[in-house]
């Protein structure tokens, strides 16, 4: 639990120096700014967002029927991957089509900000998609931890 704790506060201290990063350097071109949003960020806030999961699986695991409680969180990515099969094949093909609609700012038509208020990064740190490109990185981090605490 320690250890996840350390890693949660880890984690924010690099997200805000991710943001400080950028106040300091904007972008130069539409490439760096998907690059950033689509593959970068995700990296950080994916990372925090999988402490975060772990941390609340940890604090409300039962002390009985443990078995049957991480099986069932082992369900939470089959969940994920189906509400978010398009997207979620969209990344894994490699695909750049929708790139400047997912990845760029100034796309965030009706943007979701509740991410990036979770992940301290400000109104205008954020796109339409940049945080399902980090709950992918988050979700699949999760199940390998539940698949191998079942083991």
């Amino acid at each position: 639990m320690l250890k996840v704790e350390t890693a949660i506060m880890i984690m924010r201290k690099h997200c805000d120096r991710l943001k400080n990063e950028l106040f300091n350097h904007p972008f130069t071109s539409d490439e760096d700014e998907i690059t950033f949003f689509k593959i970068i960020q995700p990296q950080f806030t994916g990372k925090l967002s999988y402490y975060t999961i772990l941390y609340e699986a940890l604090v409300s695991s039962p002390e009985t029927e443990v078995n049957l409680f991480w099986a069932n969180e082992r369900k939470r990515y089959h969940r994920f991957k189906k509400k978010h099969c398009s997207f979620i094949q969209y990344m894994e093909s490699g695909c750049s089509v929708e790139d400047e609609m997912y990845f760029l700012r100034r796309t965030n038509r009706n943007a979701q900000q509740l991410h990036s208020k979770m992940y301290g990064l400000g109104d205008d740190l954020f796109t339409l998609y940049d945080h399902l490109a980090s709950a992918l990185l988050a979700e699949k981090m999760y199940f390998d931890y539940v698949t191998h605490k079942q083991e």
